[in-house]
């Protein structure tokens, strides 16, 4: 056992007794967001919009198929949450402190997911023009007001390729994966 530290406890990545040096734990990703991360296409730059503690983002970058991925929350705790997470998971995520997608370069895949359907709308609708490309697709996932944000998106020009719903525990979620409307 390594005792070089003052307590005589194991070193910080060795184990308990001194055995195999501890793993990274990492979240496992529930029903949810395994379905949306699902959705996510291969070699796509992603955004993670309102990533709360990042655990999507980080499984996405442990996975080593997708290009840039970036972990964005407006308030400043969620994104010290996010910050733990990535440290923690040694994880290649770029975290911005960013209004919806304001200040985050343009993506190719651009998850919003865990807010009410109304919140998730008004960010689609303030989406920046370089956001709007045929290539683009939205994965979304509305806690509330599901309808809202249907109206929302045919309003602001995109639309549904497919829903699908997910139960986890003892509740369903829509998932929402979205295009540009008119492209292929």
């Amino acid at each position: 056992m390594n005792t070089a530290n003052q307590g005589g406890f194991p070193a910080a990545d060795e184990g308990a007794w001194g055995g195999a040096p501890l793993k990274r734990r990492y979240k496992k990703l529930g029903q949810r967001l395994s379905a949306i991360a699902a959705l996510v296409r291969d070699g796509a730059r992603v955004c993670d919009v309102g990533t709360d503690h990042a655990y999507l983002p980080c499984h996405l970058a442990r996975s080593g198929r997708y290009g840039q991925i970036y972990a964005c929350d407006l308030n400043p705790k969620p994104l010290e949450f996010a910050e733990k997470t990535i440290a923690n998971q040694n994880a290649d995520v770029i975290l911005l402190q960013s209004d919806g997608l304001a200040d985050v370069p343009p993506c190719d895949d651009v998850v919003i997911a865990g807010m009410g359907g109304e919140l998730i709308a008004e960010i689609v609708a303030c989406m920046p023009e370089a956001f709007k490309s045929a290539n683009l697709r939205l994965i979304l996932q509305p806690m509330t007001r599901a309808g809202h944000l249907r109206e929302g998106l045919a309003q602001s020009g995109f639309e549904i390729i497919s829903e699908q719903i997910v139960r986890e525990g003892r509740r369903d979620f829509i998932i929402m994966y979205v295009k540009v409307s008119g492209s292929a």
